[in-house]
């Protein structure tokens, strides 16, 4: 493993991953590296590539229980992960929100969207955001519905659809504070998941 610290942008990108599809795994919980997995994709494996910079070491395929195709997006093992783990997963195969969510900011949003986010279009409403934060329990999501309404003055909806969700509601287009500030971080790959406009 490395005794060297990822740089602080790699390690917010890692934490900021952390809210949606990455993880931080290793062998009875130290010698820990950074893994996300996503359905096959050329485009987005290579974003996550990029954002590891030099931690980065290697792509592999795999199959899911379900039978798709997988990418895994791997790095190097750092002891510095292993303290971020057992801040995430104080129990055994359950993601946990860190007590001290200061540092989510627009990046954290906007990566937190792309892995578990969807917008909600319909030519009857205007365009709304959905978070699918089934892994974390309800007090969590509230912390983080909250903090979406701080950054952005947004109002948010917290309900329960195998687990609980967040809904980002239009409320007189106080969500577009949220699209102005997250499009910019989001590639292109992904940017069918903002509204038109944003794009």
């Amino acid at each position: 493993f490395n005794i060297d610290t990822p740089s602080k942008s790699v390690m917010h990108f890692i934490k900021s991953s952390l809210l949606g599809d990455g993880t931080v795994c290793g062998k009875h919980g130290k010698n820990n590296r950074f893994c996300e997995s996503h359905l096959t994709s050329v485009d987005y494996a290579k974003y996550v590539e990029r954002a590891l910079g030099d931690c980065f070491v290697s792509h592999r395929v795999i199959t899911s229980g379900f039978g798709s195709q997988i990418t895994q997006t791997l790095s190097k093992h750092f002891l510095a992960l292993d303290s971020l783990r057992s801040e995430w997963y104080k129990a055994p195969g359950k993601t946990n929100l860190p007590d001290d969510i200061s540092w989510i900011d627009d990046f954290t949003v906007a990566k937190w969207y792309l892995d578990d986010g969807s917008l909600s279009h319909s030519d009857l409403q205007n365009d709304r955001a959905c978070f699918s934060t089934n892994g974390f329990s309800k007090e969590e999501v509230e912390r983080l519905a909250a903090k979406l309404s701080e950054l952005y003055g947004v109002s948010v909806s917290v309900y329960e659809s195998r687990g609980w969700n967040i809904r980002v509601n239009y409320n007189n287009g106080t969500i577009n504070n949220m699209w102005e500030k997250i499009t910019p971080h989001i590639p292109q790959c992904f940017r069918y998941k903002v509204p038109e406009i944003f794009r």
